[in-house]
């Protein structure tokens, strides 16, 4: 142990001791307690010695009386840190701070674990800190070993932590926590069977899954199991169901996907009719559905020339476009794909207001993203 991490150490201990003592003080709670924690951690070997898990107890602490110390709503990122901290040394029984207890080490209790998991993955949507999800995966982790296999409540804890490892993937693009999701979710709908109140809801995230894994270089069965997923969630639930209009519009995403990677004569028109489906029912109208629906209608166009998959393909375009904050990263390839679209038209109606329209929504295009890029329905056609 360097002289510098010992007192960095010492710095820490020294505000445990002054916070023991006198609870109501800011020892704890000021910016350099803070500063000084994360100079420990930072400065923390990766090996498993007697001064780094003194670290590791110190930081948990430290995080744990910061917790109960702040408002109900910031105590979930400094008990994260807590649990983030203190897990790899958790199996020794005294190296768990009071309140940490039910868990981590050998008094954990699954119905804690599970319960503050599911929290802190809620909790995420809010703030960008990743030990939220780092620390979500511990607790879950440790509540599906604890849980027997036909426990009412292990379909919903799989669930979670296939969620959780989803939401680690995004962040750091590790293929093997794609992976993992698709292996918990899968868990997940084998335990909670027919009439499970979340069945549904389950078959829909692992559809997600499997797309995105084909979308990131997974095989076509990949697509093809998110279809199966999709449609059987789909045909399950009534039409007025919260969850049916959202599956109707994936699944038509999901076989436009498939259409794009093999075209069959009968994929636009199931794509084109399960986008609308899902699209009218939807409350909260979602753009990339209706850029989906567009492509499709203009797809069908090119196959069938009929005029009105064109219009129907400007129509939902225009929907799309307009339903995209000017921030989003794919609004210049929405407005290149309408253009493309306006000036099809032009060309069949010689309308100088399609002309113009092209136009309106090149030059837009181009203020937002300077360097144009070809449409993804031309690069698939050209295969």
């Amino acid at each position: 142990m360097t002289a510098e991490f010992a007192e960095l150490l010492d710095r820490v201990q020294r505000r445990l001791d002054g916070y023991r003592r006198a609870p109501g003080t800011r020892s704890v709670l000021d910016r350099r307690a803070l500063a000084e924690a994360d100079e420990l951690w930072r400065a923390m070997r990766s090996e498993d010695t007697e001064q780094t898990r003194s670290a590791r107890r110190a930081l948990a602490q430290l995080h744990m009386y910061r917790a109960t110390a702040l408002p109900q709503e910031d105590w979930y990122p400094e008990l994260a840190h807590a649990i983030v901290c203190l897990a790899p040394v958790a199996r020794e029984i005294e190296a768990v701070p009071t309140g940490l207890g039910p868990l981590l080490g050998p008094a954990a209790d699954a119905d804690h674990q599970g319960d503050l998991g599911a929290d802190l993955l809620r909790h995420n949507t809010d703030t960008a800190d990743p030990r939220l999800v780092d620390a979500a995966i511990i607790l879950l982790e440790g509540a599906v070993l604890a849980t027997p296999e036909r426990h009412a409540r292990r379909p919903a804890r799989l669930s979670n932590l296939g969620n959780a490892y989803f939401q680690r993937y995004r962040r750091c693009a590790d293929p093997a926590d794609l992976d993992r999701a698709i292996g918990s979710v899968t868990q997940a709908t084998d335990h909670a069977g027919r009439g499970h109140p979340n069945l549904a809801e389950f078959r829909l995230m692992l559809g997600d899954f499997h797309r995105e894994r084909y979308r990131n270089g997974g095989a076509a069965a990949d697509l093809h199991r998110a279809i199966e997923l999709l449609e059987r969630s789909r045909s399950a639930l009534p039409a007025g169901h919260a969850l049916h209009a959202i599956l109707s519009a994936k699944t038509g995403s999901a076989y436009l996907e498939r259409y794009l990677r093999t075209p069959s004569d009968g994929g636009l028109t199931q794509a084109i009719e399960l986008l609308s489906a899902g699209l009218a029912e939807e409350t909260a109208t979602d753009p990339g559905h209706l850029q989906d629906l567009a492509r499709a209608c203009y797809l069908r166009f090119l196959a069938g020339h009929r005029m009105a998959d064109l219009d129907a393909a400007i129509e939902a375009g225009e929907r799309a476009v307009a339903a995209t904050p000017d921030e989003d990263a794919v609004l210049p390839w929405r407005l290149e794909e309408l253009a493309r679209a306006y000036e099809e038209r032009h060309h069949h109606s010689s309308s100088a207001l399609d002309l113009e329209q092209a136009r309106r929504c090149s030059r837009r295009a181009a203020t937002l993203r300077p360097r144009r890029r070809r449409w993804p329905w031309r690069r698939e056609r050209e295969r």
